[in-house]
This record gives C-alpha cells, sequence and structure tokens, in this order.
C-alpha cells in the first residue's frame, strides 16, 4: 500500500533528523470512526501510524486539528467536505477537500486570512509525500550538503549558518531567501456571472450552480502548487467550495 510506504519514508526523514523532525503518535480507530466524516483505508493508515509532524515549535501538521472539531478559522465550505491538516502564523489553513456524495478525500488546498489560496497538491499522500522530500532536503542542506537548489547568492558563511529550520520553512512557503522555485503558477479566476456564458460546458454548467456574487477558479489542469488570488469579495469574507471533485474552487462572499 503506498500510505505504508509515506510512512516509512517519513519515519526514515524523522530517524536521520538529529530530532529537527518529530513524528506524533498515530490515532485511534476509535477516534477516527469519532471523526463524523467517511476515512478512506490510505488516509486511515496515515492516520494510524503517524498522527502529526512537527518541524518548528508551534504548528504541527495533524489529523486531529482542533478546527475540524471547533471551525474558527478555516472557510472551507459546508461541515463534511474538508479536514484541516495545518494551520500557522502566517495565516494559512490547509486542508483536504471531501467529496459529500462519495465520501473520497481529494486535492489538498489552502487559504490566507485573506480571500486568496491555493490548489497544493493532488491528495494527502502526495501532500505527505511531498512534505517527506521537503524534510529530507531540509535535513541534508543543513547538514552541509550544498544542494544544487541552494540560491547562488549565498556565500560560504550564510551557507554554514542555515540550520534545519530555516531551509524547510523556505521551502514550505516557497520564500526563495534559501532555495531557487520555478516561477508561481496562478490562475486567475472568473466572476460566476461570465463563467455562466462559457462555450465550455462543464465550467457553465458548475457556475450555474453558483450565486451571482461569487468568483470561479478553473484548476482541471493545475499544476501543484498553484495560487488563485480571489481579491477583493464585496460581501465579506469568502467561503470557498470545491466543486467537480476539486476540479474548480470557487469563493463565495460570507454575506
Amino acid at each position: 500500500m503506498r500510505a505504508a510506504s509515506v510512512v516509512a519514508r517519513l519515519r526514515a526523514v524523522a530517524a536521520a533528523s538529529e530530532g529537527a523532525v518529530r513524528l506524533g503518535p498515530g490515532v485511534s480507530d476509535q477516534t477516527i470512526d469519532g471523526w463524523g466524516v467517511p476515512v478512506p483505508a490510505d488516509i486511515r493508515v496515515l492516520a494510524q501510524e503517524i498522527g502529526e509532524i512537527w518541524f518548528d515549535e508551534y504548528d504541527p501538521i495533524t489529523f486531529t486539528h482542533s478546527e475540524n472539531s471547533a471551525p474558527g478559522c478555516c472557510r472551507g465550505g459546508a461541515a463534511g467536505t474538508w479536514w484541516v491538516l495545518h494551520t500557522n502564523g502566517a495565516a494559512e489553513t490547509y486542508y483536504a477537500d471531501i467529496d459529500p456524495e462519495t465520501g473520497a478525500w481529494g486535492r489538498v488546498f489552502s487559504h490566507w486570512e485573506d480571500d486568496s489560496a491555493a490548489l497544493v497538491a493532488e491528495s494527502v499522500l502526495d501532500w505527505f509525500e511531498s512534505l517527506a522530500e521537503g524534510l529530507d532536503l531540509a535535513v541534508r542542506i543543513a547538514a552541509g550538503e550544498r544542494h544544487p537548489d541552494l540560491r547562488e547568492e549565498l556565500d560560504e558563511d550564510e551557507l554554514g549558518e542555515l540550520d534545519f529550520e530555516d531551509v524547510f520553512i523556505d521551502w514550505f512557503h516557497r520564500g526563495g531567501d534559501v532555495l531557487v522555485f520555478d516561477a508561481e503558477a496562478i490562475v486567475a479566476p472568473m466572476p460566476v456571472a461570465e463563467a455562466r456564458y462559457s462555450p465550455d460546458p462543464e465550467l457553465a454548467a458548475v457556475a450555474a450552480a453558483l450565486p451571482e456574487g461569487g468568483v470561479l477558479a478553473d484548476l482541471r489542469d493545475a499544476g501543484y502548487p498553484t495560487s488563485v488570488p480571489f481579491g477583493y469579495l464585496r460581501g465579506g469574507p469568502a467561503k470557498y467550495r470545491r466543486l467537480s471533485g476539486g476540479a474548480f474552487l470557487a469563493a463565495i462572499p460570507s454575506n
């Protein structure tokens, strides 16, 4: 099972990290059964084996995030259509999309406290696999590896001062202070009122089911990660809806 492979990779990274990467205890079957959402077998394996991932002192990635029982900052839409995995001091909320009809867990998204969002990964498994790669990269660079993705402008003194957290936080947020990244992929959203008249029948059908003041992003061909700058919405902060298995992301004014 792929989930077991991802668990093994994360455990190997944690073991090599000298305490920089810490894996929390797994979540019991009883707790998982009480989540109130369907839990596919691969998600259950991940949660049972690795309940949380710590990479700094503040904000773990965790299956038992308090947002899931007492929502406060997640604007992912109706209950049962998302599962929060991470929030942080940068005002980001990371969550998995859950199809309310099939119970399938799909793409991973994030949103900020303003009306901007991102498509993060194809699935929770893909995100955890990517996290393992980023964590491993940070461990190796902190140990002295001169990786080709390091910025050429960094001199030997600066490279020697890099620690695990410097590298991983830059990787996680794509900061660009330590590592070189490809240009950010961006999908510009369109007003729902405009999308309803699109010659693309799938896009027009999705838009027809949304309220007039909404904004819609077509993520069918989007890579990972992709930013979606919804911008200012009249009617208050956005609530987000994923449609067609996360192929479309809509921002709906909350008022």
